[in-house]
């Protein structure tokens, strides 16, 4: 486990909520100057505990649907993993393929746009692949809350905790070729420059800005993020599905989390009242 102070962990914090802010505004939140913060940065990055500068975006609004398989794999090599995983990786609709130990082997979820899109592409992989799944479960995105990381800052008891909704209304913003350019960039670096996208693009700072501006106003850009690898700094992650005997809890249960559920050890607190039938590592 990598040691960092509290200093490194209010950078973390900061950047997660805005991970395009300059050095100068970070600094005076953290109690930094420019160049100290600039150089923790780098020795954090260095330390792989920052992985990346990311754009948190809703692609609800402009009409795609996330939606979440799981599988088991029968009758596989390594060879056949590997082949089956490779074509996961490389399909287009694919946002995050996770190996996982728990009911289910692999959790992959997607995007979408159309239905006719859906139904063809999982056709196309079960024609493949579906000798080697025995088991299968998916569910879609209706809506999500991302809560931020305030546990990092260390208090004691956790309240009010800064969160984003994804309410999964489906919206029509047309996005352009250029919109669709700047968020692939900053999706891969959120600090990247505007003067480099304005470069790369062929076109002026203020166009960028502008489209910038635009695309957060209307909610395509939901936060300039952080992912952070948090086992390097003592935090164990647990993608738990939880199936209520009673919905009407679900508010309950949210609020329970927001308020409370924020450990930094592998033993988690029980959650009385809910009825917790699948976990997923």
């Amino acid at each position: 486990m990598e040691e960092i102070d509290i200093k490194d962990k209010k950078i973390l914090y900061n950047l997660s909520l805005d991970s395009r802010q300059s050095l100068t505004k970070l600094g005076k939140k953290v109690g930094l100057s420019r160049e100290l913060v600039k150089y923790r940065i780098k020795r954090l990055q260095e330390k792989e505990i920052i992985k990346n500068f990311i754009t948190i975006t809703d692609s609800s609004t402009y009409g795609a649907s996330f939606v979440r398989f799981y599988y088991t794999f029968q009758n596989t090599s390594p060879s056949i993993k590997r082949d089956l995983i490779n074509y996961l990786i490389k399909h287009k609709n694919t946002l995050i393929i996770k190996q996982i130990e728990a009911r289910y082997d692999i959790e992959v979820q997607y995007f979408f746009t159309k239905v006719q899109e859906f139904r063809s592409s999982i056709r196309e992989f079960k024609l493949r692949y579906g000798d080697y799944i025995s088991n299968e479960f998916f569910s879609t995105q209706l809506d999500a809350q991302l809560f931020d990381f305030n546990f990092l800052l260390g208090k004691q008891k956790i309240t009010n905790r800064d969160f984003l909704n994804f309410n999964g209304n489906v919206g029509n913003i047309n996005l352009d070729k250029l919109d669709i350019e700047i968020l692939r960039t900053i999706n891969i670096n959120a600090r990247t420059p505007t003067t480099d996208l304005a470069k790369n693009f062929v076109t002026t700072i203020f166009i960028v800005n502008s489209k910038i501006k635009k695309l957060r106003e209307a909610g395509v850009i939901k936060r300039f993020g952080l992912d952070i690898d948090f086992t390097k700094i003592g935090y164990y992650f647990f993608h738990v599905d939880i199936d209520l005997k009673r919905y009407k809890g679900i508010n309950e249960l949210i609020e329970y989390y927001n308020e409370k559920f924020v450990v930094n050890s592998p033993k988690s607190e029980k959650l009385k009242g809910f009825s917790t039938n699948r976990k997923y590592d």
